[in-house]
């Protein structure tokens, strides 16, 4: 954001910043007002005001991109990584802003990573967080911790993982990688016997990402750092309204209100709430303050939520240090899982 505004400051032109989402709009908008002292422009699918700066959504933008196309000099794209997608390029191929941005803590590759070099430019700049702990964030330390699963637990999630990989051993097939299991996710489409052993895996993965041992731990840190402000992520929503109603703090999903949304964030910033339990919608971009510990209780193999969620808790302090805990049910898939996301880091 701050580079944003500097190069804004040294273009003085008209610009559209362009981000992922509506609580997005809402943070850019009150940045960009705080550093320039005029108003700015919202398009969203709640409101339509447009001024020489304005913020919108990469959905609105599409949606829009013949009316908004030749009305801006500068486009910034914040989280840019989100041009990989093919309605996003073509929505910026729509604009014909000379001057680009593209901002991203997280940036593609392959062909995503061209895409962005043809519509926004070469890459001009990059810096790891660890160059940067200590200085302009906070010195931070992450951890891994093993948990196993109950007796029953075990049992069951090995009932299952039987089912799936009985099926895979009969029908000679091979899982790699990621696009080795989308083949089999299309077969599953006309294949009755590859719905059931997915399925299956499915029903095993929910048992090592959401197992009781987890619950009983982030009851136990919680305790443990009753002073500090603590995130708490999830990959499903069901487990973060069951830590919530268990653990009686606020919870933020995707069906929470924008006023309350902002609200428990606001709260949260006060000091009247120590701990915000969340799903997904918190990892991209968003300002959570003074958060010094996160907790990743379940979550995806991508090497960017993993960054995005321990970026929620380098915000610089003097003295803090922040810790990211990642939690993972031992001898079960998730480990896996935990190795795919931390690939990159």
């Amino acid at each position: 954001t701050v580079l944003a505004v500097k190069a804004l400051e040294e273009e003085g032109c008209s610009a559209l910043v362009v981000v992922p989402t509506l609580v997005l709009v809402e943070q850019w908008r009150r940045a960009l007002e705080e550093a320039f002292q005029v108003s700015v422009g919202a398009i969203t699918g709640e409101e339509r005001t447009l001024g020489a700066i304005t913020v919108t959504t990469y959905n609105s933008a599409r949606l829009r991109c013949g009316e908004l196309g030749g009305r801006f000099q500068m486009l910034v794209l914040d989280e840019v990584h989100h041009l990989s997608a093919q309605g996003n390029q073509m929505m910026a191929r729509c604009f014909a802003a000379p001057l680009r941005l593209g901002l991203t803590a997280t940036p593609p590759e392959g062909d995503a990573l061209e895409a962005i070099r043809t519509l926004v430019g070469p890459k001009v700049y990059e810096l790891e967080p660890s160059h940067l702990a200590g200085t302009h964030l906070a010195d931070y330390q992450v951890k891994t911790v093993r948990l196993s699963l109950k007796p029953q637990e075990r049992e069951e999630y090995q009932r299952l993982m039987k089912i799936y990989r009985g099926f895979l051993t009969r029908r000679n097939i091979r899982i790699r990688g990621p696009r080795d299991f989308l083949a089999l996710v299309r077969r599953s489409g006309r294949d009755s016997e590859a719905r059931r052993a997915l399925q299956a895996r499915r029903e095993a993965m929910d048992i090592a990402l959401n197992s009781e041992s987890k619950v009983e731990y982030v009851k136990r840190v919680l305790e443990a750092h009753r002073g500090e402000k603590v995130l708490v992520f999830t990959r499903e929503n069901p487990l973060v309204y069951r830590l919530s109603r268990e653990l009686l703090v606020p919870a933020i999903t995707h069906l929470t209100s924008r006023d309350e949304r902002n609200e428990i964030l606001d709260r949260f910033h006060q000091g009247t709430y120590r701990c915000i339990v969340t799903s997904r919608v918190l990892d991209e971009g968003v300002d959570v303050p003074d958060a010094s510990l996160a907790i990743i209780l379940s979550g995806s193999g991508s090497p960017r939520q993993f960054i995005q969620r321990l970026g929620r808790v380098l915000r610089k302090k003097a003295g803090k240090t922040a810790t990211l805990l990642e939690v993972v049910s031992e001898g079960t898939g998730e480990e896996y899982i935990s190795r795919r996301r931390r690939r990159r880091r």
